[in-house]
């Protein structure tokens, strides 16, 4: 049975030293008015900080509107072409290359900026119909593996200690658990996954 919101936060309180449970995040009292401060800021950052493969999604991005100013913009910028960013997109991962497991040097370069027409921003290539791989912003407990909704209480538990009266090697115990929940993430997801070698980088391939 998937956590709710308020359970993870509970159980992060309780990781702290905090034992009365949370009935929801809108609870009137203390706790759950840190938790409704810190819950969302902590799951972001635990979304950011890894690719979740529950949290993955691809889209074709769009090209924006191809006026003079955009023309302009992908002059000043180098680039050939400004794609929107999907609205739901948390974290650009990488634009599809068509390899199953590409080099660095075998990677589609971008970079992202800020745009006033375009809340989530935009993605700069030279790909031509780039095709984005992205972390989502997910929001339903109920799509969470419980790998991840135990390093997320553990992230909220880091978060609460700046506002609890705990001792410092409370907090420091938390953070460290979230790095070693993480770290066992992206093992579980190795095993998990039957990857292509990676081939070597170009540099050497042309010394053979």
């Amino acid at each position: 049975m998937p956590l709710t919101d308020a359970q993870i936060c509970t159980l992060a309180l309780n990781r702290v030293g905090e034992k009365q449970p949370l009935g929801s995040l809108n609870d009137a009292t203390n706790a759950g008015r840190l938790c409704r401060l810190v819950y969302p800021l902590a799951r972001d950052g635990a979304l950011e900080e890894f690719p979740w493969p529950f949290a993955r999604r691809r889209a074709a991005l769009a090209l924006l509107a191809d006026d003079e100013d955009d023309a302009e913009a992908r002059e000043n910028t180098g680039y050939a072409y400004v794609y929107a960013l999907p609205s739901d997109c948390l974290v650009p991962r990488y634009l599809e290359t068509g390899l199953l497991n590409p080099a660095e040097d075998q990677k589609i370069p971008f970079e992202l900026e800020d745009d006033a027409d375009q809340s989530t921003g935009v993605l700069l290539t030279n790909q031509e119909d780039a095709e984005l791989v992205y972390t989502w912003r997910v929001t339903e407990t109920v799509k969470f593996t419980p790998l991840f909704a135990d390093a997320l209480a553990w992230r909220v538990a880091y978060e609460l200690c700046f506002s609890l009266p705990v001792k410092p090697a409370v907090g420091e115990r938390a953070m460290q658990m979230y790095q070693m929940k993480v770290a066992e993430a992206a093992a579980s997801t190795q095993r998990h996954a039957q990857l292509a070698p990676k081939p070597k980088p170009l540099s050497v391939r042309a010394r053979r």
